[in-house]
């Protein structure tokens, strides 16, 4: 048990949570490139060293991300993100802030759970609409021959 008021160790907690997929954290260094990674729901930022804006997500962000250095945003969120081609077959989202007294950018990324319950919902309604239809059609019977 913790004692009231005691300190977290985010450094081991935070690892164990990226080795159980549940957030995964890489920081951005000023000029864009990616200086480190680590969890597998940011594998599709391009390798250490390269601007992140090569990356699909993020291309074409260079001015937001400017902006958020900048002072001028809070953060840059990024809800849903999915697609096989960046190894998600879940939704995630990603959220960028700025880390002034470091100058770097740190990018968290963690399971989308909204999105995903917004689908399966579609998904059920969808199955359900087929239903319907296809109860509608057997009911009217054969068409005109």
């Amino acid at each position: 048990m913790h004692e009231k008021g005691a300190m977290i160790d985010f450094n081991s907690e935070l690892r164990g949570a990226a080795e159980t997929d549940v957030i995964s954290i890489a920081v951005i260094e000023a000029n864009r490139a990616v200086s480190r990674k680590f969890g597998p729901l940011l594998e599709w930022l391009p390798a250490l060293g390269a601007d992140c804006c090569n990356s699909m997500p993020l291309a074409g962000m260079e001015a937001e991300l400017a902006s958020l250095a900048q002072g001028h945003r809070r953060n840059i969120a990024l809800p849903g993100l999915r697609g096989l081609s960046l190894g998600l077959s879940e939704p995630v989202t990603v959220v960028i802030i700025w880390i002034e007294d470091k100058l770097h950018y740190l990018l968290i990324a963690m399971p989308d759970f909204s999105a995903r319950q917004v689908e399966l919902l579609l998904g059920s309604e969808h199955r359900g609409a087929d239903c319907f239809v296809g109860a509608r059609a057997h009911a009217a019977g054969p068409g005109p021959a």
